[in-house]
């Protein structure tokens, strides 16, 4: 039996893990049979205080008696997704991790079921639909029915399974699955630039990336704006020149609410298709939500793709949008808790060169729509 397989059996069988799965199915179930809003769902799904408390503290007993403890503490670091928490020892390490994604989860649950306004940018980030409307009251029984059916009479189960089967679900039905819409990101679109990353002689360029920001349409229906047309249009212009051999497009489904369009692919179509820039040499980053994470979801990118960190990246976008990144370090610290890159260099009205940074890596469970 392999570390993974045994630590995996110890979860299914710890005694205080079993009463919280069985606390919480049963809790999950009942509620179904006298709640009539959303907000009376999210109370029932959401993890208690207690029970995020005795799950950490069952989480580590499980690690202490396991041989392969400071192999997997150590795989945890490596990944960088938890960087904001390396200075604590091996116990608070586990325990804030565990508490981390623990309210990440409940923060599905009171966004997109109970209405809670997010944390920021409540215009583009929040519920779909009233959470006491009965249509969606409705939608949200369906799921709890076909999610929970199958686990009432399942014993050996991971605790967590029921929460990260209804969360994903709970997301679908208000529209906002963006987080997985286009993953594997090294697929799909970006499947071409992928593979044509492995022959690139990086020796030949000043910067590893283009990274072309996007900028949302107001109007319903308009696939991108015309910022966003200008912002590709000087991208292309240095790409030809030789500036680097790929363009990352960053933009999620953002503006108007719920937008059908991402301003990544929008842009990529329109790089491709009107300004006959190779498919290999497009990257989208169709995540990003705001200037902090176009940045930060660029170098995520640049880390997944392999791309040498001892290159800058370039930014090009208008000259408003250089002057907000020259001061966003600030913005960084209060969103994210973080900058992730190691400095920028305002070159020009349209140009910012950025370092990359490992510290892009950890995850921001505050904001749902693009951790």
């Amino acid at each position: 039996m392999n570390s993974e397989t045994k630590i995996k059996q110890l979860i299914e069988e710890n005694e205080l893990l079993k009463e919280i799965y069985t606390e919480q199915i049963t809790r999950t179930t009942s509620s179904q049979q006298r709640c009539n809003s959303g907000r009376c769902y999210a109370e029932a799904l959401c993890w208690t205080d207690r029970e995020i408390e005795k799950a950490g503290t069952a989480l580590i007993s499980i690690l202490e008696k396991n041989e392969k403890r400071q192999s997997i503490i150590k795989n945890l670091k490596e990944s960088r997704h938890y960087n904001l928490f390396h200075d604590l020892n091996d116990t608070a390490f586990i325990r804030t991790v565990w508490e981390y994604n623990a309210q990440g989860i409940n923060r599905i649950f009171r966004i997109y079921l109970g209405g809670n306004p997010p944390k920021r940018y409540a215009a583009i980030d929040s519920i779909s639909c009233k959470q006491d409307d009965p249509r969606f009251v409705q939608r949200v029984d369906s799921i709890m029915t076909a999610v929970t059916t199958p686990f009432k009479d399942r014993s050996s189960l991971s605790f967590f399974e029921l929460s990260l089967k209804i969360a994903p679900a709970i997301l679908n039905i208000n529209g906002r699955d963006e987080v997985a819409r286009y993953e594997p990101l090294t697929a799909g679109y970006n499947s071409e630039a992928f593979m044509a990353v492995k022959n690139i002689d990086w020796s030949l360029y000043k910067y590893s990336v283009l990274l072309v920001p996007g900028f949302g349409p107001e109007k319903e229906g308009v696939r991108i704006h015309e910022k966003g047309i200008t912002r590709c249009k000087m991208a292309a212009e240095r790409f030809k020149s030789g500036l680097a051999p790929l363009i990352i497009v960053s933009g999620g489904h953002v503006y108007p609410f719920r937008t059908p369009f991402s301003e990544a692919v929008e842009m990529r179509r329109y790089l491709i298709e009107e300004l006959d820039i190779p498919k290999e040499a497009v990257i989208i980053e169709p995540h990003a939500r705001h200037t902090t994470t176009n940045i930060r979801n660029a170098t995520r990118l640049l880390y997944r793709f392999d791309i040498p960190d001892t290159l800058p990246g370039l930014v090009v976008t208008d000259a408003a949008q250089v002057n907000m990144i020259k001061n966003l370090a600030s913005r960084c610290i209060r969103e994210l808790g973080y900058v992730p890159y190691k400095n920028v260099n305002v070159l020009n009205e349209n140009e910012v060169e950025f370092t990359p940074s490992t510290q892009a890596l950890q995850i921001n469970l505050e904001d749902v729509l693009d951790p």
